[in-house]
Parts: structure tokens; C-alpha cells; sequence
């Protein structure tokens, strides 16, 4: 099933994110908030319709959190509007083990 609609991207930024870039180009950004208008996609696209390059800076330390939330919000013919959204926090950690594992979301496994 195909939908259009709002799509709104909400980065807690603590001060040392930086956005390099986003594809694709958003209709607008309102603070911490991307937001694109999006039209005929299909839930399960959704995931493969966006990508966001981000920077954290060295000052970063272990242990900090970066908060996002993922807003949809169909134009209409939403049966269920309180699933229209997930939110996951992200945790810096030190350097990357290339044999680390990681699903999104966290419920899924590899």
C-alpha cells in the first residue's frame, strides 16, 4: 500500500553533530527537525527512500547520547496514528570493531 504525506526527522543534537548531507534534499529544516513531503511511497520503502551522512565531532565523549525520532504522518487513511513514529537513542562509543553486529532496530538480529 502506497502513501503521501509528511516526514519529519528529529535530531537531539548535543552541540557536536554535523550534518554533511542528506539525500534526498529535504523540503525544509526547522531547527533540529528535517522534514520532507513525500509522495506514493510504500511503508517498507521508506527505509531505503532516505539517507543521512553525519559528522560527531572529537569532542564527543564516550557515552554521550545522540536522541532521533522518525515522524510520519500520512495525508490521510491512517487506521492506526499512534505507531507513526520510533524513536532510538545512539550512544557514542570508541573506536569500531569491524566484527560488531548492529540491526536497526535493536530487536532485529544480524
Amino acid at each position: 500500500m502506497a502513501f503521501s504525506g509528511t516526514a519529519k526527522f528529529i535530531i537531539d543534537n548535543p552541540g557536536f553533530l554535523t550534518i554533511d548531507s542528506i539525500f534526498p534534499a529535504p523540503n525544509a529544516i526547522s531547527g533540529d527537525t528535517i522534514i520532507w513531503n513525500f509522495y506514493n511511497i510504500s511503508v517498507l520503502d521508506w527505509w531505503n527512500y532516505t539517507t543521512i551522512y553525519i559528522t560527531t565531532a572529537t569532542s564527543a565523549q564516550e557515552g554521550d547520547t545522540i536522541h532521533t525520532t522518525l515522524i510520519l504522518e500520512p495525508a490521510s487513511d491512517d487506521s492506526n496514528p499512534d505507531n507513526n513514529f520510533i524513536t532510538e537513542d545512539f550512544i557514542i562509543t570508541n573506536s569500531w570493531d569491524p566484527n560488531e553486529k548492529e540491526t536497526l532496530p535493536k530487536s532485529d538480529t544480524p
